[in-house]
């Protein structure tokens, strides 16, 4: 009797276990595919395939990306374990001002964290801004099979193209955005996450903030200068706070609680960086 017991045992954990086996690999579906506007996107040779996986995530592989995003360049940080999409040399006009744009968005593997790089340069090639930004997904992206794969709706959107899904086909839907506003859009997308500044605390944390993402040095000191009251025309009145850089002869900035920021440069220059 304890034999038989034993083995009645012995077989339902076999069962329990066969039965979570299945339930994880139904959990991880493929014949998923993709479409850019009505076109279709194949994934040949040995690029790998798109799946959803346990988090109901679709997941692309990282090497296909280039072949249906088209600008977005692929490569990977074997160091730090990153999988990295970009694209170079956009142009861009900021208040009058002809820039050019490098965007790259950096997946660490295993992680469900993601980053973004901005970098602007001017006419001459010399860069102006740089900044980064860390935000968290609700997937990861995962090395399966040898190969890299991201998360395509994060990185879709990264690059500004609407996702849609067709469930009848199992499709991911992609629309990109025109290519001549791209470079635009991305900046506006990146200004407009801004939010109003409301006391002097708040506002040296933006100025430290700006110091970081705007000048050279990423520990520039920030020295509050004063509060100023403000009216401006068809609005009511706004209070502002004036920061300066002691270590970039005299520069500085003006920051009021609708999150506005002007900045005047050495040579007294003056840009509204965020509207």
């Amino acid at each position: 009797m304890k034999n038989t017991k034993r083995i009645i045992a012995v077989l339902l954990a076999l069962v329990l276990l066969l039965s979570c086996s299945i339930t994880a690999v139904y959990a991880e579906s493929s014949n998923v595919k993709v479409n850019v506007g009505s076109k279709a996107v194949k994934f040949e040779g040995d690029l790998g395939a798109p799946f959803i996986n346990n988090d109901n995530r679709t997941l692309v592989p990282f090497r296909a990306v280039a072949n249906f995003m088209p600008g977005v360049v692929v490569d990977w940080d074997n160091e730090s374990r990153e999988a990295l999409f970009g694209r170079a040399e956009v142009p861009v006009t900021i208040n009058g001002h002809n820039v050019t744009m490098n965007y790259c968005v950096r997946f660490p593997i295993d992680t469900n964290q993601v980053w973004e790089s901005y970098n602007l340069y001017d006419e001459n090639g010399e860069i102006i801004t740089s900044w980064d930004r860390l935000s968290t997904m609700d997937t990861k992206a995962i090395i399966r099979g040898g190969r890299t794969y991201a998360p395509i709706r994060f990185l879709a959107e990264s690059f500004l193209y609407t996702v849609g899904w067709d469930n009848s086909t199992r499709t991911v839907l992609l629309v990109p955005s025109p290519e001549k506003t791209w470079g635009q859009d991305m900046i506006q997308k990146e200004f407009d996450r801004d939010y109003p500044v409301t006391s002097r605390a708040t506002a040296t944390l933006y100025a430290k903030e700006f110091a970081r993402k705007f000048l050279t040095k990423k520990d520039t000191p920030v020295q509050f200068v004063s509060q100023e009251e403000n009216y401006l025309e068809g609005e009511e009145d706004t209070t502002g706070w004036r920061f300066s850089f002691p270590e970039y002869n005299g520069d500085e900035i003006y920051i009021n609680d609708m999150g506005e920021i002007w900045y005047w440069d050495s040579e007294d220059e003056v840009f509204n960086l965020w509207y």
